[in-house]
């Protein structure tokens, strides 16, 4: 009786093991399903046609043909790269552009409540996903994903919307339902079950209860993977029950939720080939002291030990990543038919992993030549550009910024930024503001175009137009800048307010928007205006009030039409000065 005990007890933990080894590789099959689907939801946002979608939904110039090739594109991509219950494509303002479902465009996201938190992610530039949720306005389960689309076109690659999708659930109810003939349950880290296969018959949202429960939802919690036997006077199930939960790990970038995944199955059942071999060990070992010892514990050897030892060895090879790797089917009893199905299951693991593998070279292949080409378009760029790392290196410096500051690609390369292509005035507050942005993030500068002096490798100061942004690559700050060499533009701005000034009659420059760029002395003299007083100013401010918004409509049709002419022909025109004065004048435009 101890003999057949101690078999029994042996052979039961070694099926525990089995089985979590088991509960472990489907819970890492799910893992990778929602991985595809992390890459997917990127793949989607970096489609070119949606980024030139959002571009002309925007300017308010899309037309119906565009409308309808990028509806079918995204129809496509929800059944090649799912399933998903819907995708959208979701501008900057919240509004659904483009939806497998048309009856969702044009409406506000914010109807959905997790689509709408990952749309606001995926706005500030995340690529996220949900845990398990139940989505309002349908009642289905899903798990919802978002990426950011950005405009590629522009080197900054700004974010103009998202690609919003929420996973079918059951494609993972499939997954389920192929694992085992035994009962499957998928819990959340609460320990709520969120999916099961079609043998799993039992009421209720939870699985267990207490104690037993608080300790299932504890191993949630700590990541614990274990196996287990619940005896049936705990009062959860009718008969003594074997549980193996797997815990989530998450997969390369697709981190988890914290799920766990539990194989549950009659304890009599499970152990029931531990028990047969159990026996039969017991009678060999009698047979062994009456008959042929040295034969009947090879047969042992051969036929119980060495199966279960390469079937072992086997499972170790898979966990570790050796997909190619084969049970050995040395017998048609219940350890060969259990090589059997873990060869089945890793024929399905090793295909699922080479369709990964394949989509993973063709979207690495997709970024590098983006790369490429945005490689090209800056090296092809009329105005300098130059990046920086953290520590005030220079990384980035294409052919325009040798010909604008004199230096060389191979020996600017590395250099610091103070010590090469900024005034000694301006270094000290060049490092104070780098010092500034990476204790508060707040950078005055960045996104801005500004006028400063920059230094040639001659020594001379020049005049540049300089819009400087940051973005963060492997967790550490690099800062890029369009750099533009404004001394011809200076030198003709020069020139023209020698010619204003020289002029006898009183001169004002004004742009589109109708606000005062320029002026001369003759205008101060003449107005009262200080000349600082009027730089930025409506042109309006040196009318009379009765004429001014007349004039706003008047100025509007001149730029439709512009030409050298008299102003107010056939009418007395009036003008004021700073104090209210108002006298007669001609003008000429």
């Amino acid at each position: 009786n101890l003999m057949i005990q101690y078999n029994e007890y042996m052979n039961q933990d070694f099926i525990m093991e089995n089985e979590l080894e088991i509960a472990k590789h489907a819970m890492n099959k799910i893992d990778r399903s929602l991985h595809e689907r992390y890459l997917d939801i990127q793949a989607t946002a970096g489609e070119q046609s949606f980024s030139n979608y959002l571009l002309d939904y925007a300017g308010g110039t899309v037309d119906q043909n565009k409308k309808s090739d990028n509806l079918k594109r995204i129809k496509d991509l929800a059944i090649v790269t799912g399933p998903w219950n819907t995708l959208f494509v979701v501008d900057p303002n919240g509004a659904v552009i483009l939806a497998t479902d048309e009856g969702e465009m044009e409406k506000p996201l914010n109807r959905w409540y997790f689509k709408n938190i990952a749309y606001e992610k995926a706005m500030k530039g995340e690529v996220n996903n949900s845990d398990f949720v139940i989505l309002k306005h349908t009642g289905e389960p899903a798990v919802v994903f978002a990426a950011p689309v950005r405009d590629i076109s522009n080197p900054m690659k700004p974010i103009i919307g998202a690609v919003v999708g929420d996973f079918s659930w059951t494609a993972v109810s499939q997954i389920l339902d192929d694992i085992s003939d035994d009962s499957v349950v998928l819990l959340n880290h609460s320990g709520d079950i969120i999916a099961k296969n079609m043998t799993y018959d039992q009421g209720g949202r939870s699985v267990f209860g207490e104690p037993q429960g608080k300790t299932m939802v504890h191993q949630l919690n700590e990541g614990h993977s274990k196996s287990m036997v619940i005896p049936r006077s705990r009062g959860l199930f009718s008969e003594d029950m074997l549980i193996s939960l797997a815990i989530q790990e998450g997969y390369l970038s697709y981190k988890g939720s914290g799920w766990g995944l539990a194989l549950i199955q009659p304890a009599r059942l499970a152990f029931a080939s531990a028990n047969k071999a159990a026996g039969q060990i017991v009678l060999i070992v009698l047979s062994i002291t009456v008959l042929m010892s040295g034969g009947i514990l090879f047969m042992i050897y051969r036929f119980v030990i060495q199966p279960i030892d390469m079937l072992t060895k086997t499972v170790r090879d898979i966990s570790s990543g050796n997909l190619t790797k084969k049970a050995l089917v040395a017998t048609n009893d219940e350890i060969g038919q259990l090589a059997i199905s873990f060869n089945d299951m890793t024929a399905k693991l090793r295909d699922s992993y080479e369709s990964l593998e394949e989509k993973v070279k063709q979207r690495t292949s997709e970024l590098r030549e983006g790369q490429e080409q945005t490689r090209s378009i800056i090296e092809s760029a009329n105005d300098a550009f130059v990046s920086m790392d953290e520590e005030g290196r220079i990384t980035g410096w294409n052919s325009s910024a040798e010909r604008i500051f004199g230096w060389p690609r191979s020996e600017v390369m590395g250099k610091s930024m103070t010590e090469t292509i900024i005034p000694p005035r301006y270094r000290e507050g060049h490092i104070n503001g780098l010092k500034h942005f990476f204790k508060t993030g707040e950078g005055p500068v960045l996104g801005k175009t500004l006028e400063l002096a920059a230094l040639h490798h001659d020594g001379h100061e020049f005049p540049i137009e300089i819009t400087i942004w940051s973005f963060r690559v492997n967790e550490k700050h690099q800062f890029n800048a369009f750099i533009r060499d404004i001394s011809a533009r200076k030198l003709a701005e020069k020139k023209l307010r020698g010619i204003l000034e020289g002029a006898p009659n009183a001169m004002v420059i004004v742009d589109k928007k109708g606000e005062i760029v320029l002026e001369n002395a003759q205008v101060e003299r003449l107005f009262g205006y200080a000349r600082k007083d009027l730089i930025g100013k409506p042109v309006e401010v040196l009318m009379p009030e009765r004429f001014r918004n007349t004039h706003v409509n008047h100025r509007g049709g001149y730029y439709m039409n512009p030409h050298v002419r008299p102003m107010g022909a056939a009418h007395d025109l009036y003008v004021m000065r700073k104090y209210g004065h108002e006298f007669p004048i001609e003008i000429s435009l």
